[in-house]
């Protein structure tokens, strides 16, 4: 019994080493497996983290405008007029409210929104704001326009005397040169 017996503890050893080698064939395989899906997860993290960062970056660039665009949902007038400038389209024009003198009512023009009155008020002093703009930035504008000039004629090498000079003849009205000088100036 014994030599039965070393009989099936050895083909018992002889199964047990051949399943170890069939694992151990397969595990060669599994290793190399297992390493590409740690290098495939290492840059799906990579390209998911750069992903997120973009968006990070993004949006603390929107939030800048976050109160211009509660502003705009809460005034959709202004929201419209922004639109259509962006878009292109001819602004709307105002109607012009006229009234004869007898239709003008005081109280309304101070009280009431919708009357013609507040209306015709709002108008002139809507046009009496835009004339003094106008006025101001004309003159800013022609000041720096002088301020340009000046440097101008710095540069081409007139002295201050020159300049002042300069201006006197530009600022005059060509008629009052009279017609033979400014003919000659032709």
């Amino acid at each position: 019994m014994s030599n039965e017996q070393d009989n099936i503890a050895f083909d018992a050893m002889n199964q047990a080493t051949g399943q170890q080698n069939a694992l151990e064939v397969g595990q060669d395989e599994g290793t190399e497996a297992q390493e590409n899906s740690t290098t495939d997860w290492e840059a799906q993290a990579k390209y998911h983290q750069s992903e997120k960062d973009k968006l990070f970056a993004r949006n603390q660039e929107l939030e800048q405008y976050e109160k211009i665009g509660k502003f705009l949902e809460s005034r959709p007038d202004v929201a419209q007029t922004v639109l259509n400038e962006v878009s292109g389209q001819p602004k709307a024009q105002e109607q012009h409210v006229a009234l004869k003198p007898d239709e003008f009512d005081p109280w309304e023009a101070y009280n009431d929104p919708s009357s013609k009155s507040y209306k015709f008020r709002m108008q002139e002093m809507q046009q009496t704001i835009n004339g003094a703009v106008e006025k101001a930035v004309g003159g800013i504008e022609a000041q720096q326009g002088r301020t340009n000039l000046r440097s101008d004629l710095v540069s081409k090498g007139l002295s201050e005397n020159d300049i002042d000079s300069f201006f006197d003849f530009a600022d005059k009205h060509p008629s009052e040169y009279g017609l033979e000088n400014v003919i000659k100036m032709w």
